[in-house]
């Protein structure tokens, strides 16, 4: 194999892209412009070189990360070294052996779990084929029940339900039509009781919600007692606060002098006493003023000609 075309990762199972360029390494000086650079899709690097004219004598050493067309005789470093070497190579081999036993395990629980499911099916078959054959063994158990019955003609009530008696033929139709009719009482009794049985779940269901409800009712209304019964406590507290403050003013108690509280609220409330007589001052002037203008009109009267 030509050595120029190939690379040591190949034998990993890894191939050279080609990567054409119209000047190679955008070098217009290079004498191989026209060269198809190949990389090797593995390690990344540059594998080789191939010139419309071929090469001579290619490197020895031409797999070499530090290898170029500046650079023909490369240095091996510690890297190639190692990503060439057996320890890598051996290395490789037992993680692709790993992976190997990993899917062969991995096959195996997949079969076993296909043959588990198929023997699973299996018995349900068996067992689905076993009841049918009960049914049928006790289907003609009973037909040979009511054979034997009808050909004894000891009971007038027989006679009255399945009339005279005929041919063996005739006897074997009556007698599964008795049996229809049998079955088709029973599926009726089966629907009657499964009807019965809905009701009793709509029932329960009905009980269930309107007990819910009576006991959000309950919680709402215990929500809202409660509620009033804070409010009713807040408003005490803020009652029994001002009776404390107004107690507190008035009373003598240490470092209290009711005098001087005395005057300061008389202050206060000359403060706000001339407060309300100028803001009623200035709404008079206001409204003086808008007469004037004729901005405020009262009632309607004639125009005095």
């Amino acid at each position: 194999m030509d050595p120029s075309r190939t690379c040591p990762c190949q034998s990993q199972g890894y191939f050279l892209s080609i990567l054409r360029n119209d000047s190679h390494n955008n070098n217009p000086d290079n004498p191989d412009a026209d060269a198809a650079t190949r990389w090797c899709s593995r390690c990344k690097r540059r594998a080789a070189t191939q010139a419309l004219r071929p090469r001579p004598n290619p490197p020895p050493d031409w797999w070499a990360s530090s290898y170029s067309n500046d650079n023909p005789d490369p240095v091996i470093t510690d890297d190639d070294r190692f990503w060439y070497s057996d320890e890598r190579l051996e290395q490789r081999r037992a993680k692709q052996r790993r992976r190997e036993q990993r899917d062969e395990a991995l096959r195996l629980q997949w079969a076993l779990r296909q043959y588990r499911e198929a023997e699973r099916l299996r018995l349900l078959r068996q067992e689905k084929e076993r009841e049918l054959e009960r049914w049928d063994r006790d289907d003609e158990r009973e037909r040979r029940v009511l054979r034997k019955v009808l050909t004894m003609e000891t009971s007038g009530e027989l006679k009255e339900q399945f009339g005279s008696l005929g041919s063996p033929e005739q006897t074997d139709q009556e007698v599964d039509l008795w049996l229809q009719q049998q079955r088709q009482l029973q599926e009726q009794q089966e629907q009657q009781r499964e009807l019965e049985q809905q009701q009793q779940r709509q029932l329960e269901v009905q009980q269930q919600q309107q007990l819910e409800q009576q006991r959000q009712q309950q919680r709402q209304l215990e929500l809202q007692q409660q509620q009033q019964q804070q409010q009713l406590e807040r408003q005490q507290w803020l009652q029994e606060q001002r009776l404390q403050q107004d107690r507190d003013i008035w009373l003598p108690h240490p470092g209290h002098n009711p005098l001087l509280h005395f005057q300061q609220l008389q202050q206060q409330w000359r403060q706000q006493r001339e407060e309300q007589l100028q803001q009623q001052w200035r709404q008079q002037q206001l409204v003086q003023l808008q007469q004037s203008q004729g901005r405020v009109f009262g009632p309607w009267t004639p125009w005095p000609y």
